[in-house]
């Protein structure tokens, strides 16, 4: 997990295997997620989690850049709570989310391949 100098830790999440890290930074609200996510509803704390954040980021007028690279493992449920958030992102005003994924890790290159589908001019899709 690369970090600036200048950042502040604003959240913090651990639940079993699974970690995430809310950063405020000069240029952008930057999530860090490592280990694994395999619980049955990820969504019970990742969606207050993501809302803070996408909060934090609107109010300081930043863009959101969420680094999935680190995880080594999400189910399929885990993927609900990034889409509803790249969906919150597309509703309106003009913030812009990058997400940012290891294409070496088979499951996350077909994961965010098909993820990909929500790409436009707000949403942007990277892979290491």
């Amino acid at each position: 997990m690369e970090r600036s100098r200048n950042m502040e830790i604003i959240q913090e999440l651990s639940k079993n295997q699974f970690k995430a890290l809310a950063c405020l930074e000069e240029n952008a609200v930057r999530l860090y997620f490592s280990g694994k996510m395999d619980d049955q509803r990820p969504s019970s704390y990742m969606n207050p989690f993501l809302d803070a954040a996408l909060e934090k980021a609107k109010a300081s007028r930043l863009n959101l850049f969420v680094d999935l690279s680190g995880l080594d493992y999400m189910n399929s449920a885990g993927i609900a709570p990034l889409a509803r958030l790249i969906e919150q992102i597309e509703g309106g005003g003009t913030m812009r989310i990058s997400l940012l994924f290891d294409g070496r890790k088979l499951w996350q290159d077909i994961i965010f391949n098909a993820l990909s589908v929500m790409s436009s001019d707000r949403v942007e899709f990277n892979r290491v």
